[in-house]
């Protein structure tokens, strides 16, 4: 039990959520008619799956907090986020959809909605949609390994004048 709670207390401060600055307000372009396409699009894009996902980061977060600032360990923690903060999230999973699908609504017109819904709707669409995420994490891997080359040839074809300044990297 001890072990888990390490891990997992591990895991949550590695991705301290709320300590992230909060994002810009989504635009309000959004009209009756982009709203319900964008609801329209949710199925196909999977937003049950992004409700779910947005629940479980508060619901670390929760705990994270929870055994934080009232130094309680995962065992009296757990219950707590469980039984007297998560439901009243889940409760309202209804809203989180609507503002996940607000961007939508705001940054496309209710025809390119529906242009996006057939497409994410076919077999490319939804190969896209499962690769997405993997697509992601390659272009992040290859900017980092792209950024230290250019870091190390830099330092190197910089190192005279970085040793002049005393400076080691």
């Amino acid at each position: 039990m001890r072990i888990a709670a390490i891990a997992l207390f591990a895991l949550l401060a590695a991705s301290p959520a709320w300590a992230q600055p909060v994002p810009a307000a989504v635009p309000s372009g959004a009209t009756a008619e982009s709203r319900r396409a964008a609801h329209d699009l949710g199925p196909v894009i999977g937003i049950e799956a992004q409700v779910t996902d947005v629940l479980a980061r508060i619901h670390l977060d929760l705990l994270r907090r929870t055994m934080a600032q009232n130094g309680k360990g995962v065992d009296v923690a757990a219950p707590i986020v469980d039984k007297l903060l998560m439901p009243g999230f889940t409760a309202r999973a209804g809203e989180l959809t609507t503002v996940l699908l607000e961007p939508w609504a705001a940054n496309f017109t209710a025809g390119e909605l529906r242009l996006l819904r057939s497409f994410f709707a076919s077999p490319l669409g939804q190969r896209y949609l499962r690769l997405q995420p993997t697509l992601a994490n390659q272009a992040a891997r290859g900017w980092e390994d792209w950024s230290q080359r250019v870091f190390l040839q830099i330092v190197e074809n910089q190192s005279a004048e970085l040793n002049a300044r005393g400076l080691r990297f």
